[in-house]
């Protein structure tokens, strides 16, 4: 019996520590099967939190950039998101990670663990060209 109150006091106390943490949980999945001239939709699913969330930043490079761009993701409930065009890029990898600001001050970034050395990578197919279809 003195086990089964331990564990159970255990798991109460990790919990409520857990809960009061101030910890943001994320889902995130880098998107699959993106074509060069279509619209990729980065998202990220906010799945519980003690703070809000309020402004979420998209940092992009094509592979062989030094520098990232930025652009602000819009929010609709849980869920931040942001469209990149395709088109624009030459090579078939893009990296990015995503940059988060609360409102208490409190800033993140997914990954979150060096981001710039360490970011998301979706690959680019490139496009089919129109001409490869028509008859000769």
């Amino acid at each position: 019996m003195r086990i089964i109150t331990f564990i159970l006091c255990s798991i109460f106390l990790l919990s409520a520590a857990f809960a009061s943490s101030g910890n943001n949980l994320f889902y995130h999945n880098t998107p699959q099967g993106v074509i060069r001239g279509d619209q990729a939709k980065i998202e990220v699913m906010l799945t519980g939190a003690n703070s809000q969330i309020y402004d979420f930043h998209l940092f992009f490079r094509e592979l062989g950039d030094v520098d990232f761009k930025s652009m602000p993701m819009a929010k609709e409930g849980m869920v931040a998101y942001a469209s990149l065009n395709t088109g624009q890029f030459t090579s078939g990898l893009v990296q990015y990670y995503i940059g988060y600001e609360g409102a208490l001050g409190e800033t993140g970034t997914m990954p979150e663990e060096m981001p710039q050395l360490n970011p998301y990578q979706m690959s680019i197919a490139p496009a089919a060209s129109m001409e490869q279809d028509l008859p000769i």
